[in-house]
């Protein structure tokens, strides 16, 4: 396994930005500390199944959170405001009326610090922090994502958070695959099975109703 870091280009602002990569054989993946952003994961040394960019400078850009670590809370949170402990949260409102993917300056902005480890797998550990009010969540979040090389080809993502106050957390990755490849046009002919026996039933702008769907015989 082999570790390497390199210069991936410079934020609007200045700020450098570094792109990290984990190798074994064929397989390697890289990360970039805008965001812990997944820019590309390679198979066979040239098959990169997931999109991303060449350089930082279109992740500032709509990119639909290409490839991001995305939080504070992944997903959308209706009429951007929940109640906890019976206290009212007013969020940042991104999609309509609703936030997205933990509001306007969510993870996708913030450079992380990462730091290569291999004494027990080879991994990259990803750290930033979330100040209190921080987009209307409360309690200052301390938060660590870690990408993981399991031979042969395996990434376990793992997710570690702490908070000095109550408060909601939903992490993800939000990578885009394409199996035969990142630039090889559709993705129609590709089969997910989910183990589950039930789906979320969503309305029109995807905020969950609360009901389960049985997928029995579906």
């Amino acid at each position: 396994m082999s570790y390497s870091k390199k210069f991936f280009g410079k934020l609007a602002n200045g700020e450098d930005v570094y792109l990290h990569t984990l190798s074994i054989q064929d397989f390697s993946f890289s990360v970039m500390d805008l965001g812990a952003c997944i820019t590309n994961i390679i198979l066979d040394k040239k098959l990169d199944v997931v999109s991303g960019f060449d350089n930082v400078t279109p992740y500032e850009g709509k990119c639909g959170s290409m490839g991001f670590t995305v939080g504070r809370y992944a997903n959308r949170i209706a009429n951007a405001e929940f109640t906890l402990n019976n206290i009212k949260y007013q969020l940042s409102k991104n999609n309509g009326e609703n936030t997205l993917h933990g509001g306007v300056n969510n993870f996708t902005k913030k450079l992380f610090e990462i730091r290569y480890d291999n004494k027990e797998n080879e991994c990259l550990i990803c750290h930033t922090n979330s100040s209190d009010g921080e987009e209307g969540y409360p309690g200052n979040l301390d938060f660590t994502v870690k990408f993981t090389l399991i031979k042969p080809s395996t990434i376990r993502i793992e997710y570690y958070a702490s908070t000095d106050k109550d408060t909601i957390v939903n992490f993800t990755n939000h990578s885009y695959f394409n199996l035969n490849g990142h630039d090889d046009g559709s993705i129609l002919n590709h089969e997910l099975e989910v183990n589950a026996d039930y789906v979320l039933d969503i309305k029109n702008d995807l905020i969950p109703t609360g009901k389960l769907n049985d997928v029995s015989g579906t």
